[in-house]
């Protein structure tokens, strides 16, 4: 209930370039409080305005360490919480590729909810060179947006390593990978990264309840990409993929058509998921205790 002191854990991880400061993990933040949970939310390295980086490197769409650090915080300060990962489109692929990588992970979780997430960054890549659904347009503004201006942001740091004047001619997020990511990272090509860094590997992995949720009309997400979901879906119990037909990226709004309302379809029913694998979870662990068979005394049967 709201205002008791929370005994359950929610870990947030957001979408590219996103922090605790973006406005849809603001909202979800508060849905996330209102219910009573704790709520822990990873800001990518390089994301924060106001905190400068201090070695040559900005997150990558599929690089783990930074969330292992927080997650070992975490274990370390709430042992005996119940924790749920959630991520939102980036995030989403990391928080399952997290878990999946690496399977002993997945014992300080009771789930892992994945939204708008495109499970295969080679795929994805591809057909935000397409104009369908103007995936070109939201290829470009990300890449000055999110990638660009994150390098500029930190160029004292960054322009020691690397080609800033070709950093800044880079008009997709494919030239800007192929500039900066694959070598900030070490790999030798775009291609290569993009099959590590994919969530799609390591899904069949993952053996906590998962709930995967994507829309129809993303317009940056390939309608091929959520053949993965529910395939997965259709051979492992453990999972629920949730496909509406609206939603956009990270949209999912209700309410009016030109003023919507402030809290959408997301935010409520990503909280009501992580109440249903939480309550899942008790469920489990009350059918897994013995039962008491021992025959009681005298005594306790007079009391």
């Amino acid at each position: 209930p709201p205002f008791s002191r929370p005994t359950d854990t929610i870990v947030i991880v957001p979408g590219i370039n996103n922090t605790s400061e973006k406005l849809y993990v603001k909202t979800f933040v508060r849905s996330c409080l209102a219910a009573g949970y704790r709520v822990v939310c990873l800001n990518h390295l390089g994301s924060l305005k106001d905190y400068p980086i201090t070695s040559p490197r900005i997150f990558g769409y599929g690089h783990t360490e930074e969330l292992s650090k927080l997650v070992d915080i975490v274990q370390d300060r709430y042992p005996k919480s119940p924790k749920i990962l959630a991520g939102f489109s980036m995030g989403g692929n990391i928080v399952t590729k997290f878990l999946g990588e690496k399977p002993d992970r997945q014992n300080g979780f009771v789930g892992v909810i994945s939204v708008c997430q495109g499970y295969d960054i080679r795929k994805s890549s591809g057909y935000l060179l397409s104009w369908d659904r103007l995936a070109r347009v939201y290829n470009w503004a990300m890449t000055n947006d999110a990638l660009k201006a994150t390098m500029n942001r930190h160029s004292k740091v960054l322009a020691e390593h690397y080609d800033m004047r070709r950093v800044s001619s880079t008009t997709c997020i494919q030239d800007f990978d192929a500039c900066v990511m694959s070598k900030m990272y070490g790999y030798r090509n775009v291609e290569d990264m993009y099959e590590d860094w994919s969530s799609v590997k390591c899904l069949d992995k993952i053996r906590i309840p998962l709930i995967t949720i994507n829309a129809v009309d993303d317009p940056i997400i390939a309608p091929i990409c959520n053949d993965i979901a529910i395939r997965l879906a259709l051979q492992n119990d453990k999972v629920l993929h949730v496909q509406t037909q609206c939603g956009g990226h990270l949209g999912f709004y209700t309410g009016g058509l030109l003023i919507p309302n402030g809290l959408s379809w997301m935010d409520t029913s990503v909280v009501e998921c992580c109440a249903a694998l939480l309550s899942l979870s008790k469920h489990q662990v009350n059918e897994d205790e013995e039962p008491n068979l021992s025959i009681p005394s005298n005594d306790e049967l007079l009391d």
